[in-house]
């Protein structure tokens, strides 16, 4: 299950570098939560043999669902994706309705929900993840809502890194060796 949640935290970085093609190709457009199942369900093939794709689970509170299911694991995962009419409370009502509905089929005991929020519409995203994990019974829940942090809070502008030679540094690191000492042999590299 960790690896699952490790992989969707980083979902981000993938749709990221999809956006980058090389010799002026147009950039792989991810336009809805469809685009989002469609590549996780092949980054997850890279890593598990048994994935099942669009899995129809049974229909809840009028609505069915199609995600990616690890029978061996008894693991779902199931995407979302923000979009401008689908916020916070939106998206975090909709997992809670696919808590109840996994929660009913005794061949899952594990629900990863993946929340790709690539226009940042989830205004506090670890109280959407935490509110849906809190949910109790037998079903264990992990959500990921990305991304999140430092890179993508300009918008997915990458961070600006420059070398720089630590003399020029307000403080001085400690040198291990005598070799080390030599300034000519020395440059850190630092987010700025």
């Amino acid at each position: 299950m960790d690896r699952i949640v490790a992989l969707c935290r980083r979902f981000p970085l993938f749709v990221d570098r999809l956006q980058k093609r090389q010799q002026g190709r147009a950039p792989v457009s991810v336009d809805d939560e469809y685009d989002v199942q469609d590549l996780l369900h092949a980054i997850l093939k890279l890593h598990f043999d048994d994935v099942r794709p669009e899995e129809v689970t049974p229909s809840y509170a009028g609505n069915a669902s199609r995600v990616a299911f690890f029978p061996r694991e008894r693991i779902v995962v199931e995407a979302k994706m923000t979009r401008p009419n689908l916020g916070q409370r939106d998206v975090g009502n909709q997992l809670l309705i696919d808590v109840a509905r996994y929660a009913q089929l005794p061949t899952v005991d594990t629900l990863i929900c993946l929340v790709f929020d690539p226009g940042q519409k989830c205004g506090n995203p670890r109280t959407l993840e935490n509110d849906v994990e809190a949910t109790v019974g037998r079903l264990k829940v992990r959500a990921v809502v990305c991304p999140q942090g430092l890179k993508f809070a300009t918008r997915h502008r990458p961070i600006e890194y420059e070398t720089v030679h630590y003399r020029q540094l307000p403080f001085r690191p400690k040198m291990r060796s005598a070799a080390a000492r030599d300034a000519g042999r020395r440059s850190f590299s630092l987010a700025l």
